[in-house]
């Protein structure tokens, strides 16, 4: 029965991490060309592959220098704030390793873990909805509809996997 449990929670645990990769690696990752954080990459190299992201979609939506100015102060702002979340999210999965490890298995304390990286991802996903309504906002009626576009085209693409592949 405990196992049983703790597979589970381990289970829903991934699952809101799954989601929540989805939706933070980038504030336009709705849209079809989002870039995803790759095994091996530098902070230098997985922010230079966000930034010809964000130029290939203003090139593609027509953004005005105005629109990617405020796109990029939008940004820069929410990151800020998601930093201190990430390192906790770090140090989370950290404390959940050495929890799974513990003779005898703590249950309690894992299941304490495991819900303060839930609500830790919980404010990440927010945070992503947030930048993305935010976005969306200082788009045209016509941006917006060839945003949607290209979602829909890289969906159709991708075979509604979902949006990693």
């Amino acid at each position: 029965m405990k196992n049983s449990i703790l597979i589970a929670a381990f289970l829903a645990a991934a699952v809101v991490c799954s989601a929540l990769y989805a939706v933070a690696a980038d504030p336009l990752s709705g849209s079809a060309l989002a870039v995803d954080k790759r095994a091996g990459d530098s902070p230098a190299t997985y922010d230079m592959r966000k930034e010809r992201h964000f130029d290939r979609m203003a090139e593609a939506l027509d953004l005005t220098p105005d629109q990617r100015e405020q796109i990029k102060a939008i940004r820069a702002a929410e990151q800020d704030k998601v930093a201190p979340l990430k390192e906790q999210l770090r140090k989370g999965r950290e404390q959940l390793r050495v929890a799974a490890e513990q003779q005898p298995f703590d249950e309690a304390a894992v299941r304490a873990l495991a819900a303060d990286q839930a609500e830790i991802r919980t404010e990440m996903i927010v945070s992503h909805a947030r930048v993305k309504n935010q976005i969306h906002a200082l788009l045209t009626p016509e941006q917006r509809e060839k945003a949607e576009q290209m979602r829909s085209s890289m969906k159709e693409r991708r075979g509604h996997k979902g949006h990693r592949r």
